[in-house]
């Protein structure tokens, strides 16, 4: 369910904009600048859904910088595919947020 949401936002313009302000969806891999965007969004999203940042809602939840840590690989990894690099980066750092476990625990 995750992936399918994230998919679709991910190729629907008027949805990045309103999640992801100002993100350049036409390079062809993330920036830095673009990375941190992305991160920070959608750990305002969990934030803002029950998920605490210091890792106190769940005994075993991780703090927001061990999820921003847990991304990085992924940006790496993503940079080597072909094509519409951008959306599937988005849409795979999109669905292993929300739809970890401490999400779906909530």
């Amino acid at each position: 369910l995750a992936v399918k949401y994230c998919n679709v936002m991910a190729n629907n313009p008027a949805y990045v904009s309103a999640l992801f302000p100002g993100l350049n969806m036409s390079q062809s891999h993330f920036d830095n600048a673009s990375r941190t965007l992305i991160k920070q969004q959608l750990m305002k999203a969990l934030l803002a859904h029950a998920v605490k940042g210091d890792g106190s809602s769940l005994a075993n939840q991780p703090t927001s910088a061990e999820v921003d840590t847990a991304l990085d690989p992924l940006f790496t990894t993503m940079d080597s595919c072909s094509s519409d690099c951008a959306k599937k980066t988005l849409t795979a750092a999109c669905a292993a947020s929300l739809g970890s476990a401490v999400m779906l625990i909530h």
